[in-house]
């Protein structure tokens, strides 16, 4: 869905872009939440709202979760939330509060999604897998939305998250839970650029200066990608520089072949010069198939051109066969399978996601 909206407009936390910074102000019952917003018109600075409209806008913007204040005294919270894509942004402020995903909220919806959350105002406490990790101002955590969670926030908050399909990252589902609830630094390296472009991402996104687009979805998840590599620390890289370099030159093959029908291992070790058990072994260092490998890349580009609002035209049936999904049936069956929807239903989600003035006349 390509769109940009926020889930509550009294929530707003209004633009955050600039370099003028000001201290913006949520009254809960004599104490106040303080958190770091930049410069942005009177409209954008409403109320606060009280816990049961931020639980259920929450719930909405991200998965259902169980929450429940943890102080006397009233609740005060904002949410600003946006879509790219299948990439959802939000802002999200309040008082303290702990939220759970439980194995029964799972059970009842489970869309594979995952989030990374950047620490901006006050402290917190992720738990999931066994592990905790403690988040300070500048930090980051990931965390599978497919498996019970707790967040704790000890002090008044105020969080960036970014949530997107566990199945747009390279990493494996059962590799990604040794990523999770591990405090991630967000002050230096790729954790900065992503917390510098949600930042820019969300404000200009509230101020209605960004047109929404697939491509910037596309850059977020390409960083959350990086960062997930970085924090597994490559466990089973390639054997040498060479094999490196070789698998990189494979991996760009198949990117510029994807369309053809003919696209296999076997193609690809000949137009290489070496075996198909060699080119086997490469993939296997990034814990996938060459099969594999190339399924989800021509997916992936299945599933932006359907999401590309200048594409509107072309029918979903050349979509599927410029990516080499000759058979529309077959087609239908996999991007429904990966993505949700069968390909027709997803363009019609991202149409209706959009604004007015990026919708087809």
């Amino acid at each position: 869905m390509l769109s940009s909206q926020p889930v509550m407009r009294n929530g707003s936390l209004g633009a955050w872009q600039g370099k003028e910074h000001e201290r913006i102000s949520m009254n809960r019952g004599g104490a106040r939440v303080q958190c770091v917003a930049a410069t942005a018109p009177a409209a954008e600075r409403e109320p606060s709202v009280g816990f049961d409209a931020w639980r259920h806008a929450v719930s909405s913007a991200f998965v259902p979760g169980d929450a429940r204040v943890d102080v006397a005294g009233g609740f005060a919270g904002r949410l600003s939330a946006h879509r790219f894509g299948d990439v959802s942004l939000a802002c999200v402020a309040g008082s303290p509060v702990t939220v759970s995903r439980t194995p029964r909220m799972i059970r009842r919806e489970d869309r594979g999604l995952v989030k990374m959350s950047m620490q901006v105002h006050g402290h917190g406490l992720v738990a999931q897998d066994g592990r905790e990790a403690v988040l300070a101002p500048g930090d980051m955590v990931l965390n599978d939305a497919s498996r019970p969670y707790t967040l704790r926030f000890i002090d008044d908050f105020l969080v960036l998250v970014v949530m997107l399909p566990r199945d747009s990252l390279n990493t494996r589902t059962f590799e990604f839970s040794r990523l999770t609830a591990r405090t991630i630094s967000g002050r230096s390296g790729t954790g900065a650029v992503l917390a510098s472009m949600t930042t820019s991402l969300v404000g200009q996104s509230a101020a209605g200066e960004l047109e929404p687009s697939v491509y910037l979805a596309d850059a977020v998840v390409n960083l959350v990608d990086a960062i997930c590599a970085e924090t597994a620390g490559s466990p089973r890289p390639p054997a040498n520089a060479h094999r490196t370099a070789m698998l990189f030159r494979v991996q760009r093959f198949i990117d510029n072949h994807l369309g053809e029908s003919d696209l296999s291992t076997a193609r690809v070790a000949a137009e290489h010069h070496v075996s198909v058990r060699y080119v086997q072994k490469l993939f296997e260092s990034t814990g996938t198939t060459v099969r594999e490998w190339i399924r989800m890349r021509r997916i992936d580009r299945c599933r932006h051109d359907l999401l590309d609002e200048r594409l509107s035209s072309v029918p979903v049936g050349a979509i599927g066969s410029r990516w080499g999904f000759t058979d529309p049936a077959h087609f239908s069956r996999v991007i429904r399978q990966h993505l949700g929807l069968p390909p027709s239903e997803l363009r019609l989600a991202g149409e209706v996601g959009r604004p007015p003035a990026f919708r087809r006349a």
